[in-house]
C-alpha cells in the first residue's frame, strides 16, 4: 500500500519534502560454483521479482575466476539471479535462482548441480520454429536453454540442471508442445534423440 502524501491543485504548483535518509540499496556479494568448481566467466543478471521484461536494463555482471560478483539492486524483495555460461563454452540460455534481497549487505552463495545434454533432431525445424530445454517444476533451479542444432541436427548442451525436465517446441506460430521428458544426470552426461 502506497500511501497519499501530497494534493495536485489544478494551476498550483505542489511543494513535497521526500526523507530518503533510511533508503539504502541492496548490495550483494555473490558465490558461483557449478558441480563443486567456480563458475568463471559466466554471466549474471537480477531480475525483480517476477519480472521478465523491464525498462532500462537490469544490473548485470559476470563472475571472476574465483566464482565471484558483486551487483547493487535497488529493489529489495524477491529477486531472480539468472547466470549465463560462457559463450564459448557452447551454453546459451540462462538458469535461474530465486532470492530474498533486503536492503544493505546481502551474500549469496551456491553450488548448482549440473549434468550435459547431447543428442539428435530426428526432424528438421520449420520456418521459425525453436527448441528449449526446461527444467521440471519440482527442481530447485529453473532454465531456460535454446537447442540449436547443426545441419546435421546434432546439439549439445553442456550446462543441464540436474533432475527431470523437457525438450519444449515452439511452433513458428507461437504454440508451444512438449517433445519429451527427460532426467538429467548430475554430473554426466543425457544422449538422446528428439522426435
Amino acid at each position: 500500500v502506497i500511501p497519499f502524501n501530497c494534493t495536485i491543485q489544478d494551476g498550483e504548483t505542489t511543494y513535497q519534502d521526500l526523507d530518503l535518509s533510511e533508503w539504502e540499496p541492496c548490495a550483494l556479494s555473490g558465490v558461483l560454483l557449478v558441480n563443486g568448481a567456480p563458475a568463471a566467466s559466466w554471466g549474471v543478471m537480477a531480475w525483480p521479482g517476477e519480472t521478465e521484461s523491464m525498462v532500462g536494463t537490469p544490473p548485470s555482471t559476470a563472475t571472476g575466476a574465483d566464482g565471484s560478483f558483486a551487483l547493487t539492486v535497488d529493489e529489495s524483495g524477491p529477486a531472480r539471479l539468472s547466470f549465463s555460461s560462457p559463450a564459448e563454452l557452447g551454453g546459451s540460455g540462462r538458469v535461474d535462482a530465486r532470492i530474498e534481497l533486503r536492503p544493505g549487505a546481502n551474500e549469496w552463495r551456491d553450488d548448482l548441480v549440473m549434468g550435459s545434454l547431447r543428442g539428435r533432431c530426428l526432424t528438421t525445424l520449420a520456418g521459425n520454429a525453436a527448441l528449449f530445454y526446461c527444467a521440471g517444476p519440482a527442481a530447485k533451479n529453473s532454465c531456460w536453454l535454446e537447442i540449436q542444432p547443426d545441419s546435421d541436427g546434432r546439439f549439445a548442451l553442456p550446462f543441464v540442471p540436474a533432475g527431470a525436465g523437457s525438450i519444449r517446441l515452439l511452433s513458428a506460430q507461437g504454440e508451444w508442445s512438449t517433445l519429451l521428458e527427460t532426467e538429467i544426470p548430475a554430473r554426466a552426461e543425457r544422449v538422446l534423440d528428439v522426435p
